[in-house]
Parts: C-alpha cells; structure tokens; sequence
C-alpha cells in the first residue's frame, strides 16, 4: 500500500483542473487517458506531448511521485482516470511501473508489470503507467522549472510553452476574402 500523501496533490490536481476528453473513442467508456512525456504517433518521430507544456504542475507532480517510489528509468506516463482500465501501451524496453488507486487517494498500490501484458486494474479510479516509449532515447531530458514565477516544460535547454488558441483574434487580425475569378481554357 502506498502513502495517501504522496498521490493526495495529484489527485486534488486533477479534480481542479480536469483531463480532456476524447471524442475519438465513442464506442468505449467515458475514460479520461492522457499521455504525458514521450508519445509515438504513427509515421512521425517520437516527441514530448503537448500536455507536458500544457499541463505543467501537473506533469512535475508525477515525476516527483517517481522519484518519491524509485521508479526505473522511464519516458512516458499514461494518466488514466476512470470506472475501468484495460490499457496496452506501446514500450519499447524494460518493465512497466503501475501506480492505481481510488478516487480518493486511498488503498493505492505500486506493481510492476511485464512490457507485452495488457494493464487491466477494474478496481481502480485512476491509474498511472510510468512505461519507456520506443525510440525515445535520442531526445533531449525534460524537466519542470520555474520561469518568470511560472512553471514551464523545459526540453533539454529550450523552454516551451503553449501560445493561446485566441491570440489572433485578440490581436484584431482579421482575414479579407476576395472573390477571384478562375478562367480554364
């Protein structure tokens, strides 16, 4: 059993500010996966995921969680919160690091799991998977740091930040549409 403390702040993180949903999986339940750290998107290199950026006390209060439990050596974290989990995660090496416990911290537990296995945790409300993504080796070490009295994702020495969805238009840039007439011979 682990210490409710140590999964208390995310927990209390997660309930403040919720996870996303995806409208992708319809036909599924109503789980809430977010990748954090290293993801592999098909036909594309492996890179940080936006939520890194995006979500950054978050994202520092489960390094800190590894660092707290002595994990292995890790690159991406998948934050599942919801009724029931069957995951499978993409791996490149090594074992996978499951954290699980209920909604409300209590009766949390640390096992580790072989990379092939499907992760099937019904009892849990949320689950973190502390798991190597293949091919994640030759990018840069992240971490979190305060900058300007705000936490920030740093990749390697750049610090990255999500610009904000409405800057254009809050900056009175408008687009002017003009009708042009197309004349094939």
């Amino acid at each position: 059993m682990l210490d409710p403390d140590l999964l208390k702040p995310i927990i209390d993180e997660i309930r403040s500010n919720p996870l996303p949903v995806s409208n992708y999986r319809q036909k599924t339940t109503t789980n809430k996966q977010s990748t954090f750290g290293v993801a592999c998107r098909r036909g594309q290199l492996a890179d940080y995921t936006k939520l890194c950026a995006s979500r950054p006390a978050l994202y520092k209060l489960l390094l800190d969680l590894a660092i707290s439990l002595s994990l292995p050596p890790f690159s991406s974290i998948l934050l599942s919160d919801g009724l029931t989990h069957t995951i499978k995660v993409k791996t490149g090496s090594g074992n996978v690091a499951i954290v699980s416990c209920d909604e409300e911290g209590q009766g949390g537990c640390l096992r580790f799991q072989d990379t092939g296995d499907k992760i099937q945790e019904p009892n849990a409300q949320i689950v973190l998977v502390y798991y190597t993504a293949p091919n994640s080796s030759w990018l840069p070490p992240p971490s979190v740091v305060y900058h300007n009295n705000a936490l920030v994702f740093k990749r390697g020495d750049e610090i990255v930040q999500i610009a904000s969805r409405r800057s254009k238009k809050s900056e009175g840039v408008w687009i002017e549409r003009k009708e042009v007439a197309i004349l094939f011979p």
